[in-house]
C-alpha cells in the first residue's frame, strides 16, 4: 500500500516560516522586482512590512510561509512556470515555527512529508509519554518526550527523522531517573495540521481519526506498538493498557479489535479506565522496541508452553523461602526464577506474609524479603 504524502501547502502555512536556495531565492526577488518593484512596492503589494522584504531578499530571515505562497503565485498565474509550488517545495532547505525565538530550525526538511510507520509512532508517543508544547501567546514553545528506557528515546529520535534533520536537545531529569528529548514546536504544529487534531495532550486527546480508520494495517500495528512500549504494562498472559482518558481508551481498544485482537471490556477504577489484551502470540510479532516488556513477552509464552506439570504448593513455599534467605526479591523476579506464573507466585506470597514467614520492604514495596 503506498503511504499518503502531505505537501509543504498541506502545512499550517500562517504558523511556518522558511528559507530558500540562494539560487531560487535571488530569481524570485529579480522578478518580483521587474513585475512590481522594490521592498517599498513590494511591501505595499503584498500587504507587509517593508524591512522584511529587505531582509528576505538578502537571506539574512526567514520568509513567512504564507507571504511566499501570496508571492510566488502572483508570478505563478503571470506565467512564471519555475515558481509553482511544486517548484518552490524542491527549493526551501530550511523550516521553522513563527514566534517562540529559541525554536530551531529543521534542515533540509524532507518534502513532501510521508505518512510512513515513523510518523504514526510519534504521534503516539507524543500522546503517552510526550508533551506537545507550551501555548505562550500566539505561538507554542518546543515539545518534549520523556522515557526511562534509552532505546524508546532512541526510538523517538528516529522517528523525527521522517521530517529530516530536526535538531533536539536532552536533559536528564535525575529525580525521575528518565531522559527529556526536545523537539521544535514545528513538529507539533504541522501534525496537528495534518491529522486535524486539536492537541496530543493524554488527558484530552483522541487516536487521530485518520489513523483510528486507517486501511493500512501496518500503520496502526506500528501506532499500538509504540502506545504499547510506552503505556502498556506485561502480566502472564495479557498485556494491561490504562489511562484518565476514557474516550482515548476506546479509540485504542477499537484499534486493537479492528485487528483481531481479543480485548476485555474498558473498567473504571475511579482514577482510570483499563482493558486487556490477550493473544500474546500475536502482541509479541508487534514492532515492539522496549526490551524489557519485549523479553517479558517472549518469556511468559515460553513458560506457558513449559508450565504443564502441576507443582507441589509446599515445595513452591519452600523455593519462595530459599530465595528469599539469599537476598530480596519482587515477585516478577521470583516468578521466572521459580518458573511460574506471576499471578500464582503473588497467591503464595499473601499466604506466607499471612504466616509472617516474610515482609514487604518498607522503602521498595515491590520487593520482599524473609522475616529474620
Amino acid at each position: 500500500m503506498e503511504f499518503r504524502k502531505f505537501h509543504v501547502w498541506d502545512f499550517p502555512t500562517e504558523k511556518i516560516k522558511v528559507k530558500l536556495t540562494d539560487k531560487y531565492r535571488n530569481r524570485l526577488f529579480k522578478i518580483l522586482k521587474s513585475e512590481i518593484g522594490g521592498a517599498y512596492r513590494l511591501s505595499r503589494f503584498f500587504d507587509y512590512n517593508r524591512s522584511s522584504f529587505s531582509k528576505w531578499k538578502l537571506g539574512k530571515e526567514f520568509i513567512r510561509l504564507s507571504i511566499l505562497y501570496k508571492m510566488t503565485n502572483f508570478l505563478a498565474s503571470k506565467g512564471y512556470s519555475e515558481f509553482k509550488k511544486e517548484s518552490l517545495e524542491k527549493n526551501i532547505y530550511e523550516i521553522k515555527s513563527v514566534g517562540a525565538p529559541n525554536n530551531k530550525a529543521i534542515i533540509n526538511p524532507i518534502l513532501p512529508l510521508t505518512e510512513d510507520e515513523r510518523l504514526v509512532k510519534l504521534v503516539a508517543h507524543i500522546i503517552a509519554d510526550g508533551y506537545e508544547g507550551c501555548k505562550k501567546g500566539n505561538s507554542i514553545s518546543r515539545g518534549d518526550y520523556c522515557n526511562k528506557q534509552p532505546e524508546l528515546i532512541q526510538d523517538f529520535k528516529n522517528c523525527l527523522t521522517v521530517f529530516g534533520n530536526v535538531p533536539t536537545t536532552m536533559w536528564r531529569n535525575k529525580i525521575k531517573e528518565a531522559d527529556i528529548i526536545f523537539f521544535p514546536a514545528i513538529i507539533t504544529y504541522i501534525l496537528k495540521k495534518i491529522y486535524n487534531a486539536d492537541n496530543f495532550l493524554s488527558k484530552t486527546s483522541r487516536v487521530p481519526k485518520d489513523i483510528l480508520n486507517s486501511n493500512n494495517s501496518n500503520l496502526k500495528l506500528n501506532f499500538l506498538a509504540s502506545y504499547i512500549d510506552d503505556e502498556a504494562t506485561v502480566y502472564d498472559s495479557n498485556v494491561k493498557l490504562e489511562c484518565a482518558n476514557k474516550l482515548l481508551s476506546e479509540d485504542i481498544r477499537k484499534m486493537f479489535i479492528d485487528l483481531d485482537f481479543d480485548t476485555s471490556d474498558i473498567k473504571n477504577d475511579r482514577i482510570y479506565y483499563l482493558f486487556k489484551v490477550f493473544n500474546m502470540e500475536k502482541i509479541k510479532i508487534l514492532p515492539l522496541v522496549h526490551n524489557i516488556k519485549k523479553e517479558s513477552i517472549i518469556f511468559n509464552l515460553e513458560r506457558s508452553k513449559n508450565n504443564k506439570i502441576k507443582r507441589n504448593h509446599m515445595e513452591t513455599k519452600n523455593e519462595i523461602l530459599n530465595l528469599l534467605k539469599i537476598r530480596n526479591y519482587t515477585a516478577k523476579d521470583l516468578s521466572r526464577n521459580i518458573g511460574i506464573h506471576e499471578q500464582t507466585l503473588r497467591r503464595h506470597l499473601r499466604e506466607l506474609k499471612s504466616k509472617n514467614l516474610i515482609v514487604r520492604n518498607q522503602k521498595f514495596s515491590e520487593l520482599w524479603s524473609r522475616r529474620n
